[in-house]
């Protein structure tokens, strides 16, 4: 019902081969810039190719610094953490023990994406850069 309302020469250029079947990045591409090894994504993963971008990037430190250009994957990371849960009696017990609040532990499960380095496509390195200097990266998929 809803594509009724389009006419067929606009249907037709929108489920046009190059547009539907157009090749896509698998994983996301990145750079890690210098010691720290954070990532910082550039193309996400399913752009269509051929993609351009161009970034700039402040150096953190002063000396040599080498610049990755990587891919990356998506990981979830599952951690177990035990939290105490603190449950009172009601007012209208008729037992009245005088006990205090129970304390029950429940483990709860916490869920991270995590982006691992999957494969490292470009190394560049800078001799004698400066801190709070720009390094431009432009990076081509084609």
């Amino acid at each position: 019902m809803l594509i009724a309302k389009f006419d067929s020469e606009h249907i037709k250029k929108s489920t046009h081969l190059s547009v539907t079947v157009a090749p896509r990045l698998s994983h996301s591409i990145g750079v890690i810039i210098g010691k720290d090894n954070s990532f910082q994504t550039i193309l996400e993963a399913q752009t269509t190719a051929p993609a351009r971008r161009v970034t700039q990037f402040n150096l953190q430190s002063d000396g040599d610094v080498i610049i990755r250009i990587c891919e990356n994957i998506r990981q979830i990371v599952v951690e177990k953490v035990e939290r105490q849960v603190n449950s009172e009696k009601g007012e209208d017990d008729s037992e009245g023990d005088g006990e205090e609040d129970e304390e029950e532990e429940e483990e709860e499960e916490e869920r991270d994406r995590v982006l691992k380095v999957h494969k490292v496509i470009a190394e560049a390195a800078i001799k004698g850069a400066q801190k709070s200097r720009k390094v431009e990266v432009p990076i081509n998929v084609g």
